[in-house]
């Protein structure tokens, strides 16, 4: 199962158009919701290790759409790293059409967060009944434009993303760009 999770954590980008955020907070307990199933989350300091030791493709996207990306990490435009807090990320806004998107959908605060799609690998089940995620295979990093988040401190919901899903977001994203005639 891929899961999509958005975050409200703060995005910052500065004038020379440099993007920064935490994609996923460790340790905060999350209510996630699939349809009739619902269960307490949490991501561990460790879950992305193994991955960032390898060479793995990530991209930054905007709401998870792979035609809207503004770096890749293979090519060096993507900075990954793990912390105390969670998961970093930082890049430069690209000069073509998907880095305007983002920086003037940001000096017009619409950037609401910021999010991650992955693949859990390892998890185990507390005592306590929170699912602990302490493995994932990364995917990409989002910033979450026009989007809510569902919680104010970390990841939010679970999303299995369906051909369909996919289709409806990027008609939003190709309507959002034409209202600002780009």
């Amino acid at each position: 199962m891929i899961i999509q999770r958005l975050a409200s954590n703060d995005v910052s980008i500065t004038t020379d158009r440099r993007v920064s955020f935490y994609a996923a907070l460790y340790g905060a307990e999350t209510r996630i919701d699939e349809g009739r199933k619902s269960y307490m989350e949490t991501i561990s300091s460790q879950a992305f290790t193994d991955f960032l030791r390898t060479s793995g493709e990530v991209l930054g996207t905007v709401n998870h759409l792979p035609n809207y990306t503004y770096a890749k990490r293979t090519d060096g435009s993507l900075l990954l790293q793990s912390d105390k807090k969670g998961l970093f990320t930082s890049s430069y806004l690209p000069d073509n059409e998907v880095g305007d998107y983002v920086y003037t959908a940001y000096k017009q605060n619409r950037v609401k967060g910021a999010s991650f799609q992955s693949v859990p690998m390892l998890s185990r089940t507390r005592p306590d009944g929170v699912v602990e995620r302490e493995s994932l295979y990364l995917y990409d990093v989002t910033i979450a434009i026009d989007a809510l988040p569902a919680y104010p401190q970390t990841a939010t919901q679970v999303v299995v993303r369906l051909k369909q899903n996919y289709e409806q977001q990027l008609a939003m994203f190709n309507y959002q760009k034409m209202k600002l005639g780009l």
